[in-house]
């Protein structure tokens, strides 16, 4: 997943450890996610300039979040792998869920979401933010 990322519309900023992007198929208007580059099961266990670096990177990502789109509340989770027979396949990620919709009837009735913001603009609304 991520060396398709890396090389499609959908990617927001890389650097030396992580990929940042916005997930296709997106639930929430601008929502991203951020990888590492290596496989990694758990954060818990990141030397400090991996920790530094994926500080970083969220903080530029959100640092374009607020100037695009106005200081918007976000939820985000840390997805890691549980049990040891998941480690061999899951990778551990951070994904960041804006605020910017509100669920109303059709979603709450039927379990989909209307995304208003492609993935592919959300991306490449936050990539040029980054580099102004």
């Amino acid at each position: 997943m991520i060396e398709n990322e890396k090389k499609g519309p959908r990617l927001i900023l890389e650097n030396s450890n992580f990929v940042a992007f916005a997930p296709w198929a997106s639930v929430n208007p601008m929502e991203f996610w951020i990888f590492p580059k290596k496989h990694e099961t758990s954060l818990l266990d990141m030397p400090q300039n991996k920790v530094e670096t994926l500080a970083q990177t969220l903080k530029t990502c959100l640092r374009a979040l607020k100037k695009l789109v106005n200081d918007p509340p976000y939820n985000y989770g840390f997805h890691m792998a549980i049990g040891k027979e998941a480690r061999k396949y899951y990778h551990w990620h951070l994904e960041v869920y804006p605020k910017l919709a509100i669920w109303a009837g059709f979603e709450k009735s039927t379990g989909m979401y209307i995304n208003t913001v492609t993935p592919e603009t959300a991306a490449e609304s936050l990539r040029e933010t980054i580099s102004q």
